[in-house]
């Protein structure tokens, strides 16, 4: 005799059929919920804390019911889903939240590089001050050099200055 597997029942494809006490039970813990009053314990402790949000996970902990029953796009209670749905709607839905994190992570990867870049610029502006500098002092050596061989060095040796003649200027201004 040769085993066959069952065929799942019409029961068994839809895990929970439509209970009206449970869709009651959600609909005053939404009501509970939206009114800031939670019965949980749990709950009470988040909102002591400042932690406390309406969102699905509360709503079945504050109900007392499985967060599958609300959780997932084809649910058994699809109103009550919508409805705590729209309550979260001033939070930041997960998808948002996501993009956000992406954003934020660019942004600091684009300044990361632009610290990177200044940095750069920042070394190459120093190195050409530093050889600007080195070049300016190579400079007043060389002139203080020209300078001492003029005054002391060979032109003019010997020969007052007053004796020195300027073909620059004419015999009348000298």
């Amino acid at each position: 005799m040769a085993l066959t597997p069952k065929k799942p029942s019409a029961a068994k494809d839809n895990e929970t059929a439509y209970d009206p006490s449970t869709a009651a039970r959600i609909e005053a813990a939404i009501v509970r919920l939206k009114a800031g009053k939670p019965s949980n314990t749990d709950l009470k402790k988040q909102q002591r804390a400042g932690k406390f949000k309406v969102n699905i996970s509360s709503v079945a902990k504050e109900a007392g019911v499985s967060r599958t029953l609300i959780g997932h796009k084809n649910c058994a209670y699809p109103a009550q889903r919508k409805r705590v749905l729209g309550l979260r709607g001033n939070e930041p839905a997960q998808g948002t939240l996501m993009a956000t994190v992406r954003k934020l992570r660019a942004e600091v990867v684009e300044a990361k590089s632009r610290e990177r870049l200044d940095a750069s610029l920042r070394a190459a502006l120093l190195r050409r001050i530093f050889n600007a500098d080195k070049a300016v002092r190579r400079a007043e050596r060389k002139s203080k050099r020209s300078i001492s061989r003029t005054t002391s060095g060979h032109i003019g040796k010997g020969i007052p200055e007053s004796n020195v003649i300027d073909f620059d200027k004419g015999p009348d201004e000298q």
